[in-house]
């Protein structure tokens, strides 16, 4: 009768392990395929993010090299307006220096003028 009694015990206590342990592991179960599931998800999207990614650092990278070259270009230009603006300034003053002395030219030549008017002028009385 004991022995009856233990393994009626036993069943019992089994029946109470499988009665807690079942549930618990159908549940383990349905965890690990929401695990699964969201794994899946998140790596594809995670994959789609990435070429994004790799679409965006070409695209800076072009950005990169037309700005590396727009600079260039901007530094000739102003290479080139600098030299520009040397020649504007020698231009300039070989103009000053050439009215200077046009203007001094043409006043000795009206002096001329007129000392040859007067000279003129004054034969003409004597005659």
């Amino acid at each position: 009768m004991i022995v009856e009694i233990a393994l009626i015990f036993i069943a019992v206590v089994i029946a109470l392990a499988v009665g807690f342990v079942l549930p618990a592991i159908l549940e383990l179960k349905r965890t690990i395929a929401q695990t699964t599931e969201f794994l899946a998800n998140t790596e594809e999207q995670l994959n789609s993010t990435l070429k994004e990614v790799e679409v965006t650092l070409k695209s800076i990278r072009g950005i990169s090299e037309n700005i590396n070259n727009i600079t260039g270009d901007v530094s000739s230009f102003s290479g080139s307006v600098s030299g520009a603006a040397r020649d504007v300034r020698k231009t300039s003053k070989n103009l000053r220096s050439l009215t200077k002395h046009t203007a001094g030219s043409m006043t000795a030549m009206r002096i001329a003028i007129n000392t040859a008017i007067q000279v003129l002028i004054n034969n003409m009385k004597i005659r």
